[in-house]
């Protein structure tokens, strides 16, 4: 239980704090927008599989099994929002890029 919570308590308050740093310093950019976005979400799965490993409850950790998986797959989904906006805005069509995140 200790390692667990050794590994997974500062990697989550170190993504949650790179997020925080990069959106509050500059909240207007898109840019910023969607890497924090992409880090919450991150944090969440985190969250959830920390929760998943130390609960004893077979039902709860189901629960915490299935949202960290849907924490995951969006983090992936805005981590190619990122890719399309940074260092510069892609030239892909919005459908292309409709049809690519489905």
């Amino acid at each position: 239980m200790l390692a667990k919570f050794i590994s997974y308590v500062p990697a989550i308050i170190g993504v949650l704090s790179i997020a925080l740093f990069v959106y509050l310093n500059n909240p207007k950019s898109s840019i910023n927008r969607t890497f924090a976005l992409s880090n919450v979400f991150a944090t969440l799965w985190l969250f959830f599989f920390f929760f998943f490993y130390t609960t004893d409850d077979s039902d709860s950790a189901l629960w915490f099994l299935r949202l960290g998986l849907v924490f995951s797959q969006l983090m992936i989904l805005y981590f190619f929002y990122f890719t399309l906006s940074f260092p510069y805005k892609s030239k892909i069509s919005d459908v292309t890029k409709w049809v690519l995140s489905i």
